[in-house]
């Protein structure tokens, strides 16, 4: 194959000079190797006898029996292909937004509903005094009793006038209902079309793992073998991409760090030739599982805890304290390395530190199991597709969050004197387990604005993670399942920790959609934490925090100060930067919030 792709590259000049030779060299090498398994047949063994290079090419009847009609395909940019995607993305926002028009004309029907109550109890009222109107003779009656009468003539018009427009209120709810549904069976089909164009098969990535692996099993005088099982699960584009670079990282990691060489395996009893294995599953309708394993050494966890130590990671006392499953995570820490040498294949301390990144990024999660002498096996969890996902919308001290449902283990209510302390921490059983809890406020560093949880009767909880790294969330309410459309941070937030994203519902409101991973690890830094006893006075007094605007525009200043000011903020405003430095050199605020084009001195310097 090296030899073909040197022929493909080469000028017809450099052919007819230099190809014979090194084409009759091959030729022989491979008649050599031909003649150890059997051949299929005779005509095999024949074609295999003459030279390539010779061979008449094959006539265009043939060619054009081969290749697909024209009309079945066409080239595209991939680029293109993007563009039309997250268009056809931005299409749930129309299907959301649909709904919600149709909560609010419920909405306004159960309002109908009220009026309807209140009527029915001033009806008989009303009948009664016209009754009384009619017995004492209307007409001969005083200007008060033709003002009674005009008063209960305008009611009774305003009872039909109500009725007709609850009718047409109704009819226009079934109609918007129907558009709904249309709408939504549209954008789904196209979004899932869409899908399909820009979903490719993981072999697409795998294919040029088989030779990665044999150059550097031959590198280091190894013998691996690697096995592919799953490569026609087909994923999202992106994802792939993303993954290609992780893959090639823990690749390398088992031939380098877990693969022995032939005379150590021989030793142990082991096969000569390793194994590297590549599985793929499709877990269920939306995510993928990768299972990326060796039959080598395993993990040394001593050296682990050692680098951990020279590394300045954890002290000598949290490494007598910490168990094989607390070392081993500590693999994925950056910089860290038990690679005593760099070289081009190990010894950064980088390769699992950017695999758990980048697949955290995709909205995943990785996992590692090690046994010695056994081998190792890393579990990576991804979604198909990067765009939407079903999420649970949940409210925390006023503040709407998304959680992606895939990630959940299951929702509950559960009493509140269920809620155990254990050692100055929460513990909460549920399904027969003894569950960490702790509060997704607490985790999220919100302030308190409303109750205490504890003054519930019953509390809401989410129970995330998997196996026994299971942790429970407490939250003020559990709002919904829907379907969520993700939208990036953008640049300037590239990095947010606990959020992944965010999204707009039908009613045009931004949520922050949480990292379930970031929200474990700050979980467990709580659960470690010793417990802290805050009362309602301490939270009251709770210093507001303070912004600094510097804007030279009096508009500009103007506006954004109302702004943050209604928020909640206590807001200091500078004209320009030497403004905003004489008054942050006297005193302290929480944030700057800064124009760039000012007089005296710019944003940028004032930054600097």
């Amino acid at each position: 194959v090296d030899s073909l792709g040197v022929l493909l590259r080469s000028t017809q000049v450099e052919q007819a000079t230099s190809r014979k030779t090194p084409i009759r060299e091959l030729l022989r090498r491979l008649g050599r190797t031909s003649k150890g398994p059997p051949l299929p047949s005779k005509q095999a063994t024949k074609e295999t006898e003459v030279e390539p290079v010779d061979r008449e090419p094959q006539t265009h009847e043939s060619l054009v029996e081969q290749k697909p009609s024209q009309l079945e395909t066409i080239r595209i940019s991939t680029a293109r292909l993007d563009s039309i995607l997250l268009q056809a993305e931005e299409m749930v926002s129309a299907k959301l937004a649909a709904s919600q028009r149709i909560t609010d004309l419920r909405g306004i029907g159960a309002a109908f509903g009220t009026w309807k109550k209140e009527w029915t109890k001033i009806q008989a009222v009303v009948r009664t005094i016209q009754q009384s109107l009619e017995r004492n003779g209307q007409h001969n009656g005083s200007k008060r009793n033709q003002q009674t009468t005009r008063l209960i003539e305008f009611l009774e018009w305003n009872n039909t006038f109500v009725k007709s427009m609850e009718g047409q209120l109704s009819l226009l709810t079934r109609t918007a209902e129907q558009d709904r549904r249309l709408l939504a069976g549209m954008v789904d089909d196209l979004l899932n079309d869409m899908k399909r164009v820009l979903m490719l098969p993981f072999s697409s990535v795998l294919e040029i793992f088989p030779k990665l692996v044999r150059d550097l099993s031959r590198n280091q005088a190894k013998q691996v073998e690697l096995l592919i099982q799953g490569g026609e699960i087909e994923v999202d584009r992106r994802i792939l991409e993303e993954m290609k670079d992780p893959l090639i990282h823990l690749v390398r990691n088992c031939i380098d760090h877990g693969i022995e060489k032939p005379e150590e395996r021989k030793r142990q009893k082991k096969s000569p030739q390793g194994t590297v294995r590549i599985a793929i599953s499709q877990k269920n309708g939306s995510r993928v599982e990768i299972l990326i394993s060796d039959d080598g050494a395993g993990i040394d966890l001593v050296r682990v805890k050692s680098a951990a130590l020279k590394l300045g990671t954890v002290s000598q006392a949290e490494a007598e304290r910490l168990g094989d499953k607390e070392t081993l995570s500590l693999v994925f820490q950056p910089e860290l390395s038990t690679s005593p040498i760099i070289t081009d294949i190990s010894g950064r301390g980088l390769g699992l530190a950017i695999v758990q990144e980048k697949v955290e990024k995709l909205g995943g999660g990785v996992s590692l199991a090690t046994q010695p002498d056994r081998g190792t096996t890393l579990r990576i969890d991804l979604p198909l597709t990067l765009a939407r996902f079903r999420g649970i919308l949940v409210l925390v001290e006023d503040h709407l969050f998304v959680l992606p449902t895939s990630l959940i283990q299951c929702v509950a209510r559960v009493k509140a004197e269920e809620i155990k302390t254990v050692g100055n921490r929460e513990t909460i059983r549920l399904h027969g387990q003894a569950l960490s809890l702790v509060r997704l406020k607490d985790v999220l560093d919100l302030s308190r604005t409303s109750g205490s949880n504890h003054s519930k009767e019953a509390v809401q909880l989410l129970v995330l993670g998997s196996a026994e790294n299971r942790i429970a969330f407490l939250v003020d309410e559990i709002i919904g399942e829907q379907e969520v459309l993700v939208k990036g941070l953008g640049k300037q937030l590239s990095r947010v920790r606990n959020i992944a994203g965010a999204t707009i519902l039908g009613a045009g409101r931004v949520v922050p959609i949480l990292n379930v991973p970031d929200l474990l690890k700050s979980a467990v830094k709580i659960v470690a934490a010793p417990s802290r006893v805050a009362t309602e006075i301490d939270q009251g007094q709770t210093a507001r925090k303070s912004v600094l605007i510097v804007e030279d525009s009096i508009t500009a200043r103007t506006l954004l100060k109302n702004i943050l000011e209604a928020a909640g903020y206590s807001v200091k405003a500078a004209v320009d930067g030497v403004d905003a430095l004489t008054a942050l050199k006297s005193e302290s605020v929480d944030l700057v919030v800064s124009d760039v084009e000012m007089p005296r001195m710019d944003g940028f310097e004032l930054t600097a």
